[in-house]
């Protein structure tokens, strides 16, 4: 449960640098 929580945390990481980049 507690991967899952990361994952879920990288995911949103991600997705707000690729939105700052674009």
């Amino acid at each position: 449960m507690i991967l899952n929580q990361i994952g879920q945390h990288r995911c949103v990481w991600i997705r707000e640098q690729l939105i700052k980049r674009i």
